[in-house]
């Protein structure tokens, strides 16, 4: 990766330079205190705490901010020299440093929406298959599911053996899905009663009810 370092005052290059990503911590440790811009990618909000406890300021950007300060064709240096010259302006809008919780329950929801995604299309791969041999489901998972078993357990639908042990293999694939999600859903409600914000929330909602009640 290309990193640079510019005096804040005089607008000018200080310090341009390549650094190998297990020797940036180490390089930017030695720089006294300064302003560090980045760019919003995967790995910045780690990156940005451990800037931040060597004492520097992080201010984060979004990509669309500093894609109009890159100069000709893109490569990290120029990539660099854009995000330097973005995080001077005084119009520039930054976002926040994820914390490490706020991590956690980002990990958990996304986790969660992928198994979903995931789970539905098998599903509608499941529905579009049983099409071709005349049978049609709901589809609901929940509907799915437990048609899907009795289909398999029934010798009047039809279907060949092949057939039989594909769809066996499928079914198993739901039920382990159903499994994982409600693993996954378990562990958000562990995050969320041990956040000292989450439980205050029911209090909140509770009063808010109260008040409607008695407008």
């Amino acid at each position: 990766m290309c990193f640079s370092y510019t005096g804040w005052m005089s607008g000018q290059a200080v310090l341009s330079r390549r650094v190998r990503r297990h020797k940036l911590l180490e390089v930017v440790t030695s720089l006294p205190p300064c302003v560090i811009g980045m760019e919003a990618c995967a790995s910045v909000h780690h990156w940005g705490r451990a800037f931040e406890q060597c004492g520097h300021t992080v201010k984060l950007m979004g990509p669309k901010y500093v894609k109009p300060y890159v100069k000709t064709n893109k490569n990290d240096c120029r990539d660099a020299e854009a995000i330097c010259e973005a995080v001077s302006r005084p119009a520039m809008r930054f976002g926040a440093i994820k914390t490490v919780d706020q991590a956690d329950v980002q990990a958990v929801h996304r986790s969660r929406s992928l198994l979903i995604k995931t789970r539905t299309a098998l599903l509608n791969q499941i529905r579009g298959l049983l099409g071709e041999y005349g049978l049609v489901m709901a589809r609901s998972p929940e509907q799915v599911r437990p048609a899907l078993g009795a289909l398999l357990n029934d010798e009047q639908t039809g279907l060949t053996p092949f057939a039989r042990e594909t769809f066996s293999e499928l079914y198993g694939q739901l039920v382990d899905f159903k499994q994982r999600i409600v693993r996954v859903n378990q562990r958000a409600d562990r995050i969320f009663n041990a956040h000292p914000v989450s439980r205050k929330l029911p209090t909140v909602l509770d009063y808010a009810v109260f008040q409607l009640s008695c407008a």
